[in-house]
Order: C-alpha cells, then structure tokens, then sequence
C-alpha cells in the first residue's frame, strides 16, 4: 500500500486501467484509512498513474465506528492515447433485424400481391378517388377455394433492416456540419456490410457523453434503407 499526503489514506493494492477498441479508458483505484481533513480528490482531477483518464465519481464507505474511518473508491474515465491503434480506435456494432412496413410499400407489391387500382391482384381494394391502398377482402377471387383468403387483414410486412453505432472518444464535441447531418442520407467513414439493393445509409443519431470537458465519448447510429432507398426530396442526396 501507498500513503496518499497527510490526509490519513492508504491506497489499496488492485487498481484496474481497461482500455475499449473504441479507445474509451477507464481506471478504478480505492484508498483506506482515517482521513484527515476534507476529503482530497475533486471531479475533474487527473489521475497521476494514468494523466489521460480524469475523475468522474466517488464513493465513500464508513468503516469504523467514527465516520473519519472510510474506503473511498475512485472511478475515472478518459481516452487512451497509447495501445489503440489509429486504424482500430473506432468500436462498430452492427445489428441486423426487422422493421414493419406497409405492405403497399413491397417492392414486389404492384406484380404479385396487391396490383395496381386499374389491374388488382388477389381482390385488392383501392379508393375510386385516391388510389389508395384500403385492404384486401376475406374472399380472394383470384383463389376462390382458399377461405379466408391468404391475404385477408395484410396491411404490412417484415423488412430486413441494418443498423450500426460506432463508438469513439473525441477531444471535442461534434462539428456543426456533424450535427447538421443527423436525419441526412450520408457515407460512413468505415466498411459495413449491406443488404442486397440499390440502398443508402441515414445519419439517424449522435450522442455524446462529455468526460470532465476533456474527452467526449461519442456515438453515432445509421439505418440503411430499404430497397427504394431514402426519398432524396426527404432526406438529401449524396
């Protein structure tokens, strides 16, 4: 164990610095002993051990009898400058799922399940007036013997979906142009695996974690869009 000033306290062997792909650091010591005075540590204090990591939160623990007895275990956070290569700093999860979507909205829609107001397929129902897509019938009169018919109560479908959020640590919060490019169709910075199709990638969130106002821990999600891809006249263009 190692004394810590005059203030009464003794660090405790055990101490733990991890490091994440996404070159998030985070270190957790804890000191023992009769404090003496206030308490010597402030949020925001550089570790000595690890200067990239900065303190985040305390927690005190009374262990004797009169409350100057104490454990304070110490958690700090930051970014790893050493150990993370500058090609690997960047932590990318992608998940592959489904999302519901309204089955006029099929690609296949128009030749096989629903037709079109002027030629319907399977008994579709349109509005006279809009041509919008109303349902379909329990009757299908191009299967007249299937009862209820196959596409009786559809009005939407399962589509594959892609998302992604990478993680990184900044020295800074995003830029402008970073910010303003949420809710845009926009490249990625990194491969990623991608659906069959003509389809491109939306900017669909950035979240930030400020560390101390030293680093930000920033996260940034995709969708991918679905075989139509995202309406230019909606979301932009590359």
């Amino acid at each position: 164990m190692s004394a810590f000033g005059n203030a009464g306290l003794t660090k405790i062997p055990g101490a733990v610095y991890k490091v994440e792909q996404s070159s998030f650091a985070t270190y957790d010591k804890s000191y023992s002993g009769v404090l003496v005075g206030a308490i010597p540590f402030l949020q925001g204090d550089i570790a000595e051990e690890y200067p990239n990591t900065v303190l985040m939160t305390m927690n005190v623990t009374e262990t004797g009898e009169q409350c100057n007895h104490v454990r304070i275990d110490l958690h700090y956070e930051g970014k790893a400058t050493s150990f993370v290569g500058a090609d690997t700093k960047m932590d990318i999860a992608v998940d592959f799922t489904t999302s519901q979507e309204p089955v006029e909205s099929h690609p296949d829609f128009t030749t096989e399940i629903g037709g079109t107001p002027t030629e319907p397929l399977h008994g579709a129902v349109f509005d006279a007036r809009t041509g919008e897509f109303l349902g379909f019938p329990v009757v299908d009169p191009d299967e007249p013997d299937q009862s209820p018919s196959r596409f009786a109560g559809v009005r939407s479908y399962l589509m594959p979906q892609e998302t992604f959020t990478s993680t990184t640590v900044e020295f800074d919060y995003p830029s402008e142009a970073d910010i303003a490019s949420v809710g845009q169709v926009f490249n990625p910075s990194f491969n990623l695996p991608a659906l069959p199709g003509n389809r491109s990638w939306l900017n669909s969130g950035i979240r930030v974690q400020n560390i101390g106002n030293v680093y930000y821990r920033t996260q940034q999600t995709g969708m991918l869009s679905g075989p139509r891809n995202w309406l230019p006249e909606i979301y932009g263009s590359l």
